[in-house]
């Protein structure tokens, strides 16, 4: 039987599901449960492609001027200057 996985294995995984669909396995799961770090990384990484998800969305808005663009923009680095 294997172990659960470490940090660094969890982290190549949760980096990886960035570009792919994440299928947590059964000791992933696992070691999210007992590690803060990871749990706080998990996080970073799905605000992170949230963030880009909607960037994307507003930049493809018809119609959306290049004020309101750059508005956005900022808005998106204010918050994520005040998550760190």
């Amino acid at each position: 039987m294997m172990g659960l996985p470490d940090c660094k294995e969890v982290s190549l995984q949760l980096s990886e599901a960035c570009d792919r669909p994440l299928r947590r396995s059964l000791g992933i799961r696992l070691h999210l449960m007992i590690c803060a770090a990871c749990r706080t990384y998990a996080r970073q990484i799905r605000w992170l492609r949230n963030t880009v998800e909607r960037l994307r969305h507003a930049e493809a808005m018809p119609g959306l001027d290049e004020s309101a663009r750059r508005r956005i923009a900022d808005r998106l680095r204010e918050e994520e200057d005040r998550r760190d």
